[in-house]
C-alpha cells in the first residue's frame, strides 16, 4: 500500500541470476558506496608481459651506458642494439597469485646481488595480481623469448628506458575510487549499476517496493479472449453485440513495460452486477496500491463505477471530466485505509485508445513518483520535478481538423531527417482516424502530438508545415535513437507553452460596502488568485448572487476558460447556500476532498467561513 509516512522498501540480492533480473529497473532506496579499497582491490596487470622492478632497472641501464665511449656507441649497428637478459622465476595467471617463495626471492633483490647475476622477472597475464616489489610491465611483444626454455628472456635497453613505475599496471582503486558513490538514492538501477555492485562486492541492495496495480474491465458486452464459444463473429454472424476485452490485457502488458509496478489483470465485471463489481473493487482497494478500471465512468445509465466507488465505498474524487481528447471521463479517486495507507483509483474510459493514452499520461508518471519517492519539498516541488515523457517539436505533414471542444493528443508517426549541416528535423504524420475505439491508430504511433482546441472563425485546422510538441511514447525510439529521457514537468514544452485562462466571478451581497472598498477587495482577489502566477485573466465579472447568475455562467461558457473562480463577498448565509447549490447543479462531477481542504484552510484565517460551503467541480 501507499503509506503517507513514506515509501516502503525491501532488500534484493545481487548474487543469483533471478535476483539480478529483478533488480533491473528498480529504484534504489539508499546510496551505495564502494569499499575502502575501491576497485580493483589489488594492483592488476593491463598487459600480457613480464613484471620488472623500475628501481633495479635504473641500476641496469646506468652501468651499461658507461661501458663505451660516445664514438663507439655511434658506430653500433641495428643488430648490435644492447639487450638485458632476465631470469624468469615464475608465471602468474589471472585468478592466481605468486607463490610465497617467489615473493621472498623478489624481496631479496639489491644492486650488489644484481651485478653478479641476472635480474629477476615473472611472466604475468592481463588482469593478474602484480606481486611486490614489481611495479612495471613490459608487454610480451617487446620481449625476446627465444631462450625461454632456459628460463631466460631478453629485453632491449631502449624498451627498458621507458619503464616507469605503474607502467601497464592498474593501481588499487583506480577504476572505482575508495568510498565512491556507485548507486545514488532514488536512482533507477540499470545493467551498468549491477556490474558496479558486483565489482564492489555488494550482495544486497535496498530498493523501493513496486506498487501493486490491479486492472479491472467493466461492461456487460465484454468477454475474455479465451471464451471462443461466445465470439461475436462465430455466433449470429457477429451481430450479438459482444466484444472481446482488449483493455485488460493491453493495460496489463503496457504497465509491465514501465518497470515501476506489479500489474495484475483481475478480469471482467458486468455493469448489471453492481454487487459483484462492488465486492471486487472493495477487495482490490484493500489488497492493491493502485486500482485501474476501464469503462463505466461516463454519464450513461450503466456507468456505475463512480457511483459505487463514491457512494458505497467512500472514495474521494480528486479530478474528473478532463479537458482533453481522448480520455475526457477519466477520474482519479482515493480511499484512505487503516495504518496511514491510501489506495489510488484511476477510473478510465472504456474505449481502448482512451484507456491507453490516459495510462501513459497519468498513471505512468504517478507510478514513477511512488517508486522514486515524493521528496521533502512539498506538493508543488513534487509535481514540478515529476518526470513525464520525452518531448520533441515536430512539423506536421498533413492537415488535421481541430476538435472544437477540447485539446487533442493526436497519434502520429515520426520521421527523422538530418540536413547537410547535421541538424535534426522531425516530421509527423497522423495515424489516420482518431476515434478512441480505433486501437489500430496506436499501432504505428511513435508519440502523441498536442493539438490545440479549435476556435470557430479563428483556428479550425492544424495545417501542414506547422510545428507542435510531441510526447514520445515509444521508449526504444526516445532513448536509443534520440538519446532522450523523461523531462520534468517544470521543463515540459507542452505544459509550459501557454498559460491557463482564468475567469473570475465576484458575487456581492445585498449589504454592499462602499465602491472604494470594493476596488480594494477586487485588487486583493486578483493578486491572491493569480498574482505571481503564469496565467491570463481572460474574463472578470461582478454581479449579485441572485441577479442574472445563470446568464453570467452562460457567458463564461463561450470563452475558452481553463478555470473559473467564483468568490462571494459579504454574502449572507442563505445567499452562500443558494450560490453553492447552483454551482453543484452545473457541475458534472465534484471533488468533496478538494472542497474540504479549502474549507479547512479558510477557517484558519476566518473562523466564520465554517458557515460557508466551498464547491469544487467540473
Amino acid at each position: 500500500m501507499i503509506h503517507e509516512s513514506g515509501v516502503q522498501t525491501e532488500l534484493l540480492s545481487t548474487v543469483d541470476e533471478e535476483s539480478q533480473e529483478m533488480l533491473l529497473g528498480r529504484v534504489s532506496a539508499e546510496t551505495v558506496r564502494a569499499p575502502d579499497s575501491g576497485y580493483p582491490p589489488y594492483r592488476a596487470s593491463i598487459m600480457d608481459g613480464y613484471a620488472l622492478n623500475s628501481q633495479i632497472l635504473c641500476s641496469i641501464i646506468r652501468p651499461q651506458r658507461r661501458q663505451g665511449t660516445l664514438e663507439e656507441e655511434e658506430e653500433e649497428t641495428h643488430d648490435d642494439v644492447q639487450v638485458q637478459q632476465f631470469h624468469v622465476l615464475d608465471r602468474i595467471y589471472a585468478g592466481s597469485i605468486a607463490q610465497d617463495d617467489l615473493l621472498s626471492k623478489s624481496l631479496d633483490f639489491d644492486v650488489i646481488d644484481y651485478a653478479r647475476s641476472l635480474p629477476k622477472t615473472v611472466y604475468i597475464t592481463t588482469g593478474a595480481v602484480v606481486p611486490s616489489p614489481y611495479d612495471a610491465i613490459i608487454p610480451v611483444e617487446d620481449v625476446d623469448e627465444s631462450h625461454l626454455d632456459n628460463h631466460v628472456v631478453s629485453i632491449s635497453l631502449s624498451v627498458l628506458k621507458e619503464a616507469v613505475p605503474n607502467l601497464w599496471i592498474r593501481p588499487i582503486g583506480c577504476d572505482i575510487k575508495p568510498k565512491a558513490v556507485i548507486l545514488k538514492k532514488q536512482e533507477r538501477i540499470e545493467p551498468v549499476h549491477l556490474g558496479l555492485l558486483i565489482q564492489c562486492g555488494v550482495h544486497q541492495v535496498r530498493v523501493t517496493c513496486l506498487p501493486k496495480v490491479a486492472i479491472v474491465s467493466t461492461g456487460t458486452e465484454l468477454y475474455t479472449h479465451g471464451e471462443k464459444n461466445r465470439l461475436g463473429y462465430d455466433d449470429d454472424n457477429g451481430t450479438n453485440g459482444m466484444i472481446p476485452d482488449a483493455n485488460g490485457p493491453v493495460l496489463c502488458s503496457l504497465l509491465a513495460t514501465y518497470n515501476n509496478c506489479q500489474p495484475t489483470y483481475l478480469g471482467i465485471r458486468k455493469d448489471n452486477d453492481e454487487q459483484g463489481l462492488m465486492t471486487l473493487l472493495k477487495e482490490s482497494i484493500k489488497t492493491y496500491d493502485v486500482v485501474i478500471t476501464s469503462g463505466g465512468i461516463s454519464m450513461g445509465e450503466m456507468d456505475v463505477v463512480e457511483k459505487i466507488l463514491v457512494g458505497k465505498l467512500g472514495c474521494s474524487v480528486h479530478f474528473g471530466r478532463l479537458n482533453m481528447k481522448p480520455g475526457k471521463p477519466t477520474t482519479l479517486l482515493t480511499k484512505s485505509l487503516p495504518g496511514s495507507r491510501k489506495c489510488l483509483i484511476f477510473a478510465m474510459p472504456g474505449n481502448p485508445v482512451s484507456a491507453i493514452v490516459c495510462t501513459e499520461l497519468l498513471v505512468r508518471p504517478c507510478l514513477d513518483l511512488i517508486c522514486e519517492g515524493f521528496g521533502g519539498g512539498g506538493v508543488l516541488q513534487m509535481v514540478e520535478c515529476a518526470r513525464i515523457h520525452p518531448e520533441v517539436k515536430a512539423t506536421l505533414r498533413n492537415d488535421v481538423m481541430l476538435d472544437a471542444s477540447r485539446p487533442e493528443y493526436h497519434r502520429v508517426t515520426l520521421e527523422y531527417k538530418i540536413n547537410e549541416r547535421g541538424d535534426l528535423s522531425v516530421n509527423a504524420h497522423s495515424t489516420g482516424v482518431q476515434r478512441s475505439s480505433r486501437l489500430q491508430s496506436m499501432c504505428d504511433s511513435d508519440g502523441l502530438m498536442l493539438l490545440p482546441q479549435g476556435v470557430k472563425g479563428v483556428k479550425v485546422k492544424a495545417q501542414c508545415g506547422e510545428m507542435y510538441p510531441v510526447l514520445l511514447t515509444k521508449r526504444l525510439l526516445s532513448t536509443n535513437i534520440l538519446g532522450l529521457s523523461g523531462v520534468q514537468v517544470k521543463d515540459s514544452i507542452h505544459l509550459g507553452q501557454c498559460p491557463p485562462n482564468i475567469g473570475l466571478l465576484q458575487l456581492y451581497g445585498k449589504m454592499t460596502i462602499g465602491s472604494s472598498e470594493l476596488d480594494q477587495i477586487d485588487h486583493r482577489l486578483i493578486q491572491a488568485l493569480i498574482g505571481g502566477n503564469d496565467v491570463v485573466l481572460l474574463l472578470e465579472s461582478k454581479t449579485s448572487p441572485v441577479d442574472n447568475l445563470c446568464s453570467v455562467f452562460q457567458e463564461m461558457k463561450h470563452h475558452l476558460l481553463d478555470v473559473i473562480f467564483v468568490v462571494g463577498v459579504d454574502l449572507t448565509f442563505v445567499e452562500n447556500i443558494t450560490v453553492a447549490k447552483y454551482i453543484k447543479e452545473i457541475c458534472c462531477k465534484r471533488s468533496e476532498s478538494f472542497s474540504s481542504l479549502l474549507l479547512q484552510a479558510s477557517v484558519v484565517d476566518a473562523p466564520l467561513t465554517a458557515l460557508s460551503e466551498p464547491v469544487v467541480g467540473w
